[in-house]
């Protein structure tokens, strides 16, 4: 429903509402506000709210996961649908993580803006405020999980092995590799965003225009309406500190909440102070060049997220299989538990203690980006425009994934690995016995494996982390040079053609900390040392050409040939209309893992000691696509040579066109009907996959998979 209201004022109404039927249901209301107060100045303002609801449930929902032979415990969650199942020879079955899905969302936005023109400036100014609220339910496992992997069945269980085990054997044996049911409780939380900003265009001559801008911004970190939320201080002193001091003098780390003084357990970033400056300059009538540099931060992390801080809800009750690295078996199917699940422990600074503990960072910045540019536009003749851009842009603060191991602050620093793992995984007496008492936790037996206690935090026996305590100490570079012409339509023909040349280099190839696990990226090797992780970008596309065109066919009694003939013979060949779209791309760089990965945590990579390019076309090296004998296998504990992707192979490149022939028979003078003759990959060139890049697969280096069969379909469309 619209609504408006002019003289001397503009106010315009909406509400809309949208019957998707899918799992999301959306619902706004915005008024809009435009008031010219003279010939100078304008004033523009704007309230609205968003209400989006999500509701998804499991198809199993109702399933008894009892008749599985699972204990009624794993109902205590209050989800009862099949568990989620699944071995590494990709046998799955049940729902997978996160499926449940209830969500209301609010969005609350109020802005507004002056325009004041004042001589040769044009100067605007303006601010919004967003008030966020989310009341979130989407668990991880609530019906349960298991995963059985080849280890359990192996000769060597701490060592993985792609050619020993079997990960259907360890299932039928009742020993899983990760299983874990999840408890977690619905979120009533809020954030909000404010922000301010002034601009000035200033026509300093005919030819030269100057923009300059100033934004400041800043997001209000999250709380939550029961406090539910906890962080970890990495430098307070452990409360167990006193009782274990002979050992661990300077013992830190401690779960903190927050309360009524202390609403929020992040620290804002208030510093966003984002400045603008650019110009255009006329060289004559044809031509222009324009330049521009911004600073520009991105959203916070610490604004609403559906889950309440770790010691309220999101506990994962791993299934501890072993105690001692896979030599014997704690753990068993029909007894995932037997020690008891864990519970959210709520304001307890002792809780988690001895088990897996959620953390966040209170303080780190926004992502931040600076781009530059620079263009020059050309006007042609044939009505046509050239341009030729230079654009650059540098990322800073970028976030990792949310399962790199930097998201986990308990990791077993590199500088140990030299010990073996042999000798890490021996049983110690443990100095926490005695002290740490819960049956769930390792730590609470007479002895503990060595490596449990070198960690950062060994009062834990699990991670310590979460995506929020990945520190955003990514970067990126981009350098790209565009061309770009466009043919304006004249002479029955439209062109657009662009080509890009770029190079993207960096260390961190998330698109974001909510969006990580659709854009994919690379993961880390060594955690202690970024610079090795810096290389091409797994989105870097060094070339790609696009070419698009829309050709009225001169033949037609309307057209340039054939005024003369009759109206049968023009309903044949008369009145056709081309378009074609046309792509040549090169593809992105490869990234090359080891498949039996025998690091403590990372991806490890193999040695690089050749060459990996292999000449040819693509069709001739299916089946060897790089040469395989340029990586060698390394051992446990060794960081492998190969960059995290390599720096002069990609996969195969990219060309596809597609055509489409059309042609609108007019019925009357609002009515016609449009054929529609589309080939997709007309010259039907095969669009060949990436090669398998895990290094000890029995495929490694061969192309598997290719699309781009060339598709054919007709269609019409009647217009009234």
């Amino acid at each position: 429903m619209d609504w408006s209201h002019s003289n001397p004022a503009n106010l315009i109404g909406n509400i809309a509402m949208n019957a998707n039927p899918g799992i999301a249901r959306s619902q706004n209301f915005v008024i809009d506000y435009t008031r010219t107060h003279s010939a100078t100045t304008i004033f523009t303002g704007r309230v609205g709210v968003t209400r989006v609801k999500s509701i998804r449930d499991p198809l199993s929902t109702g399933f008894d996961q009892t008749t599985l032979g699972l204990p009624k415990v794993i109902q205590t969650a209050g989800v009862i649908a099949f568990p989620k199942y699944n071995t590494t020879q990709n046998i799955s079955l049940g729902a997978g993580g996160y499926a449940v899905i209830h969500r209301f969302e609010d969005v609350y936005q109020a802005s507004g803006s002056v325009t004041k023109i004042l001589g040769a400036h044009s100067i605007k100014t303006g601010a919004e405020y967003r008030k966020l609220h989310e009341n979130y339910f989407q668990p991880n496992l609530p019906q349960g999980g298991f995963t059985f992997s080849r280890n359990q069945t192996a000769l060597n269980p701490i060592v993985s092995s792609s050619s020993q085990g079997d990960g259907l054997a360890s299932a039928l044996l009742g020993w899983g590799s990760n299983g874990a049911v999840t408890i977690d409780y619905p979120t009533c939380q809020s954030s909000g965003y404010f922000g301010t900003f002034v601009n000035d265009d200033w026509r300093v001559t005919r030819k030269l225009t100057v923009n300059v801008g100033l934004r400041y911004d800043f997001d209000i970190p999250r709380t939550d309406r029961f406090n539910r939320l906890n962080w970890f201080d990495i430098s307070a002193p452990s409360p167990i500190r006193d009782q274990v001091k002979s050992v661990y003098p300077n013992l830190n780390g401690v779960m903190k909440f927050v309360d009524d003084s202390n609403k929020s357990p992040f620290d804002g970033d208030y510093n966003n102070v984002q400045p603008r400056v650019g110009f255009a300059y006329a060289l004559n009538n044809k031509t222009a060049i324009r330049a521009a540099y911004g600073l520009f931060y991105t959203t916070s992390r610490h604004t609403i997220k559906g889950e309440v801080g770790s010691a309220f809800g999101l506990v994962d009750s791993s299934v501890q299989w072993s105690r001692d690295r896979n030599f014997t078996q704690f753990a068993t199917f029909d007894n995932p538990w037997p020690v008891g699940l864990t519970y959210p422990p709520g304001r307890n600074p002792l809780a988690f203690l001895g088990l897996d503990a959620g953390a966040n960072f209170r303080k780190d910045d926004n992502p931040q980006y600076q781009m530059w540019n620079f263009s020059i536009q050309r006007e042609v003749p044939g009505h046509g425009v050239f341009e030729l851009n230079y654009v650059g842009t540098k990322g800073t603060h970028l976030y990792f994934g949310t399962g790199d191991i930097l998201s986990d602050l308990n990791v077993l620093d590199p500088v140990y690995w030299p010990i073996g793992q042999d000798a890490l995984s021996k049983q110690v007496p443990n100095p926490f016995f005695g002290v740490i008492t819960d049956p769930r936790s390792i730590l609470s037996a007479k002895t503990v494996t060595l490596d449990r206690l070198l960690r950062h935090f060994p009062q834990y026996s699990g991670s310590v982390g979460g995506y929020r305590a990945t520190p955003n100490i990514g970067n990126s570079f981009y350098h790209a040079l565009q061309m770009k012409y466009e043919k304006r339509f004249s002479h029955g023909l439209s062109m657009l053609a662009h080509y890009t040349i770029s190079k993207m280099i960096s260390d961190s190839d998330v698109a974001g900390t909510d969006v990580d696990w659709i854009t994919g990226g690379s993961s880390l090797q060594d955690l202690k040392n970024l610079r090795n992780e810096r290389s091409l970008s797994v989105f870097d596309v060094p070339q790609r050409l696009v070419i698009s065109f829309d050709y009225l066919i001169p033949v037609g009694r309307q057209r340039a040939f054939g005024k003369g003939m009759n109206r049968v013979l023009d309903g044949v060949i008369g009145g056709w209309e081309l378009s074609s779209i046309i792509t040549a791309s090169s593809r992105t760089p490869l990234a090359i893992t080891q498949s039996d990965n025998n690091l403590w945590q990372g991806d490890q990579r193999p040695n690089l000691i050749g060459d990996p390019s292999m000449p040819g076309p693509v069709k001739n090296k299916l089946n060897n696509y790089f040469n395989v004998k340029a990586f060698e296998e390394v051992g446990p504990d060794v960081l492998g040579s190969t960059p995290r992707t390599l720096p002069s192979y990609r996969g195969p490149s990219i060309v596809n066109e597609d055509v489409t022939l059309s042609k609108n028979f007019n019925i009357t003078e609002k009515k016609h009907l449009q054929l529609r003759l589309e080939a997709y990959s007309v010259t039907n060139t095969p669009q060949w996959g990436n090669p398998n890049t895990s290094f000890g697969s029995t495929s490694f280096g061969q192309i598997t998979t290719a699309g781009g069969a060339r598709q054919l379909q007709i269609a019409a469309k009647f217009y009234y």
